[in-house]
């Protein structure tokens, strides 16, 4: 993926077509730990029950960061780091600031929703500077040119 990462085209075709079979990959993979978290209470104890609970309300946390992962690769490749560095800053303030004001209300919950919402916004924003880039609207920190 990042060899052609000054290519913003065929950046933007690797991102499209990646996110796909990735979707493909980790949608079933997402259902099916919701079937097998009680596997946890299981291996480790009943005292660990609750541990199921939290374990299945953070899969879609999993899903959404397994596929923001391939947009920061991508970022990265192409040269894009203060993009990087801004949507990390982004999602640390938002997570900060969701986990003040939800934690002490919803407890772990909170905490839960915090982090699949931070793990949305660097997906959204990843998402976005790549299709800034695909556009001419970003460019390469090195000042090459698409």
């Amino acid at each position: 993926m990042v060899a052609h990462g000054h290519d913003a085209a065929k950046t933007w075709q690797i991102f499209t077509r990646n996110l796909f079979y990735l979707t493909l990959i980790i949608a079933p993979a997402t259902a099916a730990g919701y079937f097998i978290a009680p596997i946890i209470s299981l291996i480790f104890g009943g005292e660990y029950l609750v541990s199921v609970g939290i374990f299945r309300w953070l899969l879609p946390a999993y899903f959404i960061n397994s596929l923001a992962k391939l947009g920061a690769n991508l970022v990265v490749g192409a040269g894009l780091m203060p993009n990087q560095l801004g949507i990390a800053t982004a999602t640390l303030i938002m997570n900060l600031v969701l986990n003040i004001a939800l934690i002490p209300r919803y407890g772990v919950q909170g905490a839960v929703i915090a982090t699949t919402g931070s793990f949305a916004l660097r997906a959204v924003l990843l998402w976005w500077v790549l299709l800034r880039y695909r556009s001419g609207a970003i460019k390469p920190v090195d000042g090459e040119t698409p």
